[in-house]
């Protein structure tokens, strides 16, 4: 469905995006992640035909952003990070300015109005201002306007910056819910949004990706070591000699804490053993309150893929 080749943008001397590459099948729930200044909203510009690239082309639907952006703008929704919205107007005055300016036929703008409406859950605002809106109602509206025509793909810029706890739930699930049907590419810097919504992330530094896959492909890339936190009835040297005992190797063994007659250790290793700890409590009879596997997480790679080496 969209298919990049060497895309690259510069600003005079600054390269925002340095030939990038990649492509994205429909049905796909695509994340883009990186610090800010990775070149993510860059990207969704050239995408969305806001503005050409300097070399490179891409593709969507056999359209190239360059010589048929009209065309490609017709079969896309975007929803950009400032989330420009007219203020003075009323939820459902703008929906309808929406629905004209995208050229929905007049016999069918109720009933796409009442779509979106529906789908955005916008029932309770329609008569408000949008400056008297929450900032989730604003982002409901924002994405109100870009589902208007029904597109093809999707392109969010920061769906929920600024947004709270719950209200970040909110769209998070409406991104779900409307994946289903719609091809869609979120550019996000928050790594629990992207983890939680995608089935495929681009993580981009300095204009290059420079990781690509599944959030489980992602973090298998980790370190190999595994972290073990464990809460037992043993003084360290008893447990260093029990281990030694039963031939499990460890890379370091780490006292974190205390608790009563209890003791917590981090235990790194490059393999899982907690079986191998759990028989040995029960053959020693300690008492074990804790055994658990500490797994890399998405934002481990993302730090240890895009923190600056000094």
């Amino acid at each position: 469905m969209i298919d990049v080749k060497g895309l690259t943008k510069q600003y005079d001397s600054i390269t925002a995006i340095n030939n990038l590459s990649f492509n994205i099948n429909k049905g796909e729930i695509i994340g883009f992640l990186g610090p800010n200044g990775a070149g993510k909203t860059t990207t969704m510009k050239l995408l969305t035909c806001f503005m050409p690239p300097t070399s490179g082309k891409a593709t969507i639907n056999g359209l190239s952003i360059t010589e048929d952006a009209f065309e490609i703008k017709r079969m896309i929704g975007y929803l950009p990070e400032n989330n420009p919205l007219y203020p003075d107007m009323t939820v459902l005055d703008y929906l309808k300015f929406i629905s004209h300016i995208r050229k929905i036929e007049p016999s069918h703008q109720q009933s796409q109005i009442k779509r979106v409406i529906d789908l955005c859950e916008l029932g309770q605002v329609l008569t408000k201002p949008i400056e008297e809106c929450s900032k989730g109602f604003k982002q409901r509206v924002g994405l109100a306007q870009a589902l208007m025509h029904k597109p093809e793909i999707l392109i969010l810029d920061e769906p929920t910056v600024g947004l709270d706890p719950n209200q970040i739930i909110e769209i998070r699930h409406l991104i779900k819910e409307l994946g289903k049907e719609t091809t869609i590419v979120l550019c996000s810097h928050i790594l629990s949004e992207v983890s939680a919504t995608c089935s495929r992330v681009f993580i981009l530094k300095q204009g290059n990706i420079i990781a690509n896959g599944s959030p489980k492909e992602l973090q298998a890339t980790g370190s190999k070591e595994k972290n073990i936190f464990l809460s037992i009835s043993a003084p360290k040297d008893i447990l260093e000699k029990a281990l030694n005992n039963h031939n499990i190797t460890i890379t370091s063994i780490k006292e974190i804490g205390t608790n009563e007659a209890l003791t917590s250790y981090k235990i790194t290793s490059s393999d899982d053993c907690r079986t191998q700890l759990f028989n040995i409590a029960v053959k020693e009879k300690w008492i074990l309150n804790e055994l658990r596997i500490e797994e890399t997480s998405l934002e481990d790679i993302f730090i240890e893929l895009t923190k600056e080496k000094s």
